[in-house]
Formats: structure tokens, C-alpha cells, sequence
């Protein structure tokens, strides 16, 4: 007898599979209508976590911390959740950074078992987690304690460390804030002020001891007056005052004894930095963002001394009393600041509006320029005013007394204002001779507030000297084109 072969008539599987799904999507749409609400999908099951601590606050009696250079020290929980240091009841606590220990002895969850390790130190040392890794140990109220050792990174795609409980062969992965909260000295958890400082309100700088000098501003225009007066470089002294506003510290050292001035070279300081800062208004502000309350602040004066740097990443501070660690990026630019960084390339910086009068000598020539600040009338005998409607004013000038184009002298004294130095003098410079090639002289007020002499220093350039003082030297090219 022959076999009998089944054949399978087309497509009769597949249609029967298509009708019953449609009928299963008019029975899940009926439902849904019927209950006027979405189909629910299905729930996925959630993430396993790895539980290692769950305790209440007030469970946590004391832990003990454990650096991984050996440093050690113990907190202890008294009344009201109030932790003080075991053997320094004083020692003054940061609560943010305590609080993030707290939770760690508290609520602590593993990203994962990673697996089970031999009790060799080689084993363990290769992990991170032999006898000189960093750990913690907590005691709670009940009599039970338990003790997380910290390891290296575990080098994951999600950055973790590792971490075996004591007395367990399991190591876990966690987060590496967690080695970050206890791999630390106690003087990390000592408070550090804050130097909130706006650059706007900083009048002026003091810099004492190595390389000496003072910067002040009247009404934003910067000049040096010690040691001697010259303008201040714009640039500079902008990048000075935003790196002003940005400055902290990183962490307390110690209180400022006699021998902690002098292990870290603040007795005497190589250097103090004082800051004048202007009388300001701070204003607290409600929910709805209108202003609450205002509060007058007086003018201040803060003052930091710097000392010993501290291995090329930072250096150490004396700031009321107590002596900080701060980091170059934050606070190294008070101890490099230069006065030769800060003189400007440009000897004349005063503005036109801050100008009386410009008397200009040379040779046997003189001639006086006054500069009067005038309302400015439109040509329909209107006076001029900005868009916040107020008075615009235009210089009036006179020449030897006699009117003289405005727009002339502001063309000559954008000339005097754009004159650059070409280098340095050399050190030590002294003009041979005792009249300069041109002198000028710029009053503000009745004051003479700025002295600029050319005087000869080869035959390609001029010396510069300014209230006095011989700094730069410009181009004769440049110089003999003023206009003035």
C-alpha cells in the first residue's frame, strides 16, 4: 500500500490565525468601551535590588571611619539626632556632608553581587579590599554593628567600586559616592565658609608682601596706585574680578596655632590679599518672586593671607583665624597675580566724559584743550534724551580759549587713547635728556589726574613715561601721528 500524503490547504492556518485575532481585539476594544478605560499592558517586573542596610536614623548609635591612609576618628549620636566627634565634643560638623554618611549606615542598596572572593590578601588586595582599604564601622542602638570595606573601582560601564561587608566572602558593587563619603580625614567634615563675593562691589586690591601693589576703581575705571600710579589693563583686571567672584575654599586644615603658621608658611604669610568692598543692599524675595525685605550691608574689608603651596595642585589660606586648603584653580590666582600683568598697554585710559581740559607742550608750543560736558540739542532745539528719557550730553570744546571742532579733538583723542606700547624699557631707564620730544597732561576737575611724556629711546621708537615713570617705549611712526 502506498503512503497517503497530508496535504495542507493554502492559507487556512493563516486565515484562522487572523480571525482569531480580531476577534480578540473586538473583545479587548468591547472591554475597554465597556469600562471606559485603557487596556491595561503588562506589568514588568522590578529591578532586584540588593539590600545591605536598612535602618531607622535613630538606630545609629556611633561609627567609626577608617581612611585609606590610616587616618581614623569616631561619631557618636546624642540627643535630638545631634552626632558630635568621640574625644572632641566641640569639633564643629558640616551637616550636609554628615547627613550623606548617615544615609549610607542607614538605607544602603548594591547595584549587585559580583561575586565571592578567596580570604587572601592577594586575593583581597587585588580587589581593594585588603587591610589597608578604607572602612566603616556602625554600631546601632540594639548592640548590633556591621562594617562596609570600600574597594577599588569595579570598572563597569556604570561607574562603581566594590564592597564586602566584614566577616563575608560576597563583594558587591555600589556606587562610588559611597567611598567618597568615608575614604576621608576628619578635618573634611569640618564646615568651610563660603566667599560670596560680587565682583561689582569690589572698590579695591591690596596685595602685600612679594611683589606688592593696590588696585582701585573710581566710578569702573581701574589704575594702579601702588607702587606707583599707571592704568590697569582692562582684560586683566576683568579676568581678576570674575576669578574674585568664583573663589573657595576647599577644605579646613586647622586652627591658625603658632606651629600650624609656621608648617604651612603663614607666619608670616609670602603673601595677603585684602579686598575693599562698597557699602550694598541685599533684598530677600517671597514666594511669588516680589521683594519681601531688604537689608543694608556696610562697606567690608575681607582679608586672606597665602602661604606654602601644597604639591603643585594647590596652597594653603588664613581666613579669620583658621587655616584652609585651596585648590590652584579656585584661589591660585591671588598668589600669581603680577604687577607686570597688569599695567596697561595703553598709557591714556580716561574717558573723554571724565575729562577737563588736556594741555599738550612741545618744543616752545603749548596748547590748551577744555572739555565742558553739554546738553546736547537736536536740530529741531529739542534736548537730546536716551530712551529712559534722560538728558544726553556732548562735549564742548575750546582750544587756547577759542572754540575749537569737536569732532577734530575726538578723532586726536581717540588717536592718544589707541597709542599701544611696542615693548618693555629696559630695566633701569633714565632719558639723557630732561625735556620731552611731547608732553601731555589731562586734568579731571581741577585735579591733574595723568602725565604722559615722550622722550627718545632709538631712533625707530619713544620711552614712555607716565606720572613719572619709565615702562614701555611705542613706535615714532605711531607717536608722530597724534594729532593733538
Amino acid at each position: 500500500m502506498q503512503p497517503v500524503r497530508k496535504t495542507r490547504q493554502p492559507g487556512r492556518g493563516k486565515t484562522t490565525v487572523i480571525v482569531l485575532l480580531m476577534a480578540l481585539a473586538s473583545i479587548l476594544a468591547w472591554y475597554a468601551t465597556r469600562l471606559n478605560r485603557p487596556v491595561p499592558l503588562p506589568e514588568t517586573a522590578p529591578e532586584e535590588r540588593v539590600i545591605l542596610i536598612r535602618r531607622e536614623e535613630s538606630e545609629l548609635a556611633r561609627f567609626e571611619v577608617v581612611s585609606s591612609q590610616g587616618d581614623r576618628f569616631a561619631l557618636i549620636q546624642g540627643p535630638e539626632g545631634h552626632y558630635s566627634v568621640e574625644g572632641q565634643p566641640d569639633y564643629p560638623l558640616d551637616p550636609a556632608q554628615l547627613q550623606l554618611m548617615v544615609r549610607d549606615l542607614t538605607v544602603l542598596d548594591a547595584n549587585e553581587e559580583a561575586g565571592r572572593v578567596e580570604m587572601t590578601d592577594e586575593a583581597l588586595d587585588a580587589l581593594g579590599l585588603g587591610a589597608r582599604a578604607a572602612r566603616v564601622t556602625a554600631e546601632y542602638a540594639d548592640g548590633s554593628q556591621i562594617t562596609l570595606i570600600m574597594g577599588d573601582s569595579a570598572m563597569t560601564e556604570i561607574p562603581s567600586d566594590y564592597l564586602m561587608l566584614l566577616g563575608s566572602d560576597r563583594v558587591y558593587t555600589v556606587s562610588p559616592e559611597t567611598r567618597e563619603h568615608f575614604d576621608r580625614t576628619l578635618a573634611t567634615l569640618h564646615p568651610v565658609p563660603a566667599i560670596n563675593i560680587t565682583s561689582a562691589l569690589v572698590d579695591e586690591v591690596r596685595f602685600e608682601g612679594r611683589d606688592a601693589l593696590r588696585l582701585r576703581q573710581e566710578e569702573g575705571l581701574w589704575e594702579i596706585v601702588e607702587p606707583f600710579a599707571y592704568p590697569a589693563q582692562p582684560e586683566q583686571v576683568s579676568r581678576l574680578l570674575s576669578n574674585i567672584s568664583r573663589m573657595r575654599f576647599a577644605l579646613y586644615h586647622s586652627e591658625a596655632t603658632p606651629q600650624a603658621l609656621r608648617d604651612t608658611g603663614l607666619d608670616p604669610p609670602a603673601r595677603t590679599v585684602t579686598l575693599l568692598l562698597s557699602p550694598s543692599t541685599i533684598t530677600a524675595y517671597d514666594e511669588e518672586g516680589l521683594p519681601a525685605r531688604t537689608r543694608q550691608v556696610d562697606a567690608q574689608q575681607l582679608r586672606i593671607a597665602l602661604g606654602n603651596d601644597i604639591d603643585k595642585i594647590g596652597l594653603y589660606c588664613l581666613y579669620e583665624g583658621k587655616i584652609y586648603q585651596a585648590s590652584n584653580a579656585s584661589m591660585g590666582f591671588l598668589r600669581d597675580a603680577a604687577l607686570s600683568e597688569l599695567l596697561s598697554d595703553a598709557p591714556v585710559t580716561l574717558p573723554v566724559n571724565r575729562l577737563s581740559a588736556l594741555h599738550v607742550e612741545e618744543g616752545r608750543d603749548s596748547r590748551e584743550y577744555r572739555i565742558e560736558m553739554v546738553e546736547q540739542v537736536l536740530p529741531n532745539n529739542q534736548i537730546g534724551r536716551d530712551a529712559q528719557g534722560n538728558i544726553l550730553f556732548e562735549p564742548y570744546i575750546t582750544k587756547n580759549a577759542q572754540e575749537y571742532d569737536r569732532d577734530t579733538f575726538l578723532r586726536g583723542y581717540l588717536q592718544l587713547m589707541n597709542l599701544r606700547r611696542a615693548g618693555r624699557v629696559r630695566e633701569g631707564f633714565q632719558a639723557a635728556e630732561k625735556t620731552p620730544v611731547r608732553r601731555y597732561l589731562l586734568y579731571t576737575g581741577e585735579r591733574l589726574a595723568w602725565e604722559l611724556a615722550l622722550f627718545p629711546y632709538d631712533a625707530l621708537h619713544y620711552a614712555v613715561r607716565v606720572n613719572g615713570r619709565f615702562v614701555d617705549y611705542v613706535t615714532r611712526a605711531q607717536a608722530d601721528l597724534l594729532a593733538l
